[in-house]
């Protein structure tokens, strides 16, 4: 299944956790807390890249003047 998950979204985070009677509360407590943490991470650099490909995109089209150098 997560195979599957992972071919019909590349980019999703998929954490399998465990469930087991021998698996503790905080094990499991902080693996969700790694996942809420690198989807955090995952989403900032992906905001990164837009703001960059936006600005790229702003130029090509002529709306950022060229700003002229006092040297």
């Amino acid at each position: 299944m997560t195979k599957k998950l992972k071919e019909i979204y590349p980019d999703v985070q998929i954490l399998p956790l465990d469930y087991d009677p021998d698996v503790s509360f905080a094990n499991i407590e902080n693996r969700l807390q790694m996942l809420v943490m690198n989807a955090k991470q995952a989403k900032r650099r992906v905001s990164v890249v837009q703001k960059k490909e936006n600005k790229k995109e702003t130029v090509k089209k002529g709306k950022i003047h060229k700003q002229e150098s006092y040297c």
